[in-house]
């Protein structure tokens, strides 16, 4: 199980860096900048990495039912919420009803809906899902996910800072390191889902 998921974590990262070095060459020396514009390269590839990342994270959901996979659930819904917030539906090939639901007030509205409902059925095992939560947060999968989540707050102040050459790309790139991180956290909750409320997985 370690070896597969070290197989998968060093492609990630070489794959990341690899797409680092091409992008910069092309932005800082080519001056291709549309690699960062809205709907670009870059933001086309956070979008697969969310998408992979919410289906990853539901697969121990899917082979194991524990009460412990709730906070699988989430970080699935967590990815599922960053991907709307990078896609823009109204531009896609989809049916209205789908670009309906997956814009503006609706979207908001049925992720809000969501969120609620899974915070509401754990308040009823407060106690437990506490402990849950924070061993979780101490294990491999869980320090993974943090990282990620750091990396795009980063990115956030990154965007802020419009005397940064090329900010944007680089705001895009630090995102998608992020994202790279949350991959990771789901194939290692993947790797020993028995784990998940222990302090390493």
């Amino acid at each position: 199980m370690r070896t597969w998921f070290g197989v998968v974590s060093a492609v990630t990262m070489g794959a990341f860096f690899a797409l680092f070095l091409w992008t910069a060459h092309s932005v800082f020396i080519l001056n291709i900048t549309s690699i960062y514009a809205e709907h670009g390269l870059l933001e086309k590839i956070q979008a697969i990495l969310l998408a992979i990342s919410c289906i990853v994270f539901l697969i121990p959901i899917a082979l194991e039912k524990k009460p412990e996979k709730l906070i699988l659930l989430f970080c699935s819904l967590l990815c599922f919420s960053f991907l709307l917030r990078e896609l823009d539906v109204k531009n896609l090939d989809i049916h209205s009803t789908l670009k309906f639901i997956g814009s503006g007030t609706v979207r908001k509205t049925t992720l809000a809906v969501a969120f609620i409902a899974l915070f509401s059925y754990a308040a009823f095992r407060f106690r437990y899902y506490t402990k849950a939560s924070v061993s979780f947060l101490k294990s491999k999968s869980g320090i993974l996910f943090i990282l990620g989540g750091l990396f795009l707050i980063v990115g956030n102040l990154i965007e802020k800072r419009s005397s940064i050459i090329h900010h944007v790309f680089w705001e895009e790139l630090v995102e998608l390191f992020g994202y790279c991180f949350i991959l990771l956290s789901a194939f290692a909750a993947n790797a020993n889902p028995n784990g998940i409320s222990r302090r390493s997985i």
